[in-house]
């Protein structure tokens, strides 16, 4: 079973996404290493490494903005993954709680990276 990790064992949004999402992709490539899923999720993972950083060094509140955008459409990705797994004959169902987390960590994120006023990183 996945177990997701929740706001009080990672308090990050993007990186409790990250850590959720990562349970998950692990559990897909038990099942098909190659599977589109798989490659999604490598990819949305590797593009929130990359988030975090670019975070990090922001310089101009549009840094935040950008980055905001680019969450919530990985939210969505996730969203469209965890409905898909949800149809038979996919045996996924026990990573659609980790999805779940990982979706409202991503939403999380976006909206304080939207709320963000100045130069500071709101986590």
């Amino acid at each position: 079973m996945i177990d997701p990790v929740l706001r009080d064992e990672q308090p990050h949004p993007i990186r409790r996404a990250a850590a959720n999402l990562n349970h998950v992709h692990r559990f897909v490539r038990e099942v098909d290493e190659r599977s589109p899923e798989a490659m999604t999720l490598s990819g949305i993972l590797m593009s929130l490494d990359r988030s975090v950083r670019d975070v990090s060094a922001a310089t101009h509140v549009e840094d935040f903005l950008k980055e905001a955008r680019s969450l919530v459409k990985h939210a969505q990705t996730v969203d469209r993954l965890r409905e898909d797994f949800q149809h038979p004959p996919r045996k996924m169902l026990q990573s659609a709680m980790a999805m779940r987390e990982a979706h409202d960590a991503l939403l999380d994120a976006a909206d304080q990276l939207n709320k963000t006023k100045d130069l500071t990183a709101p986590f």
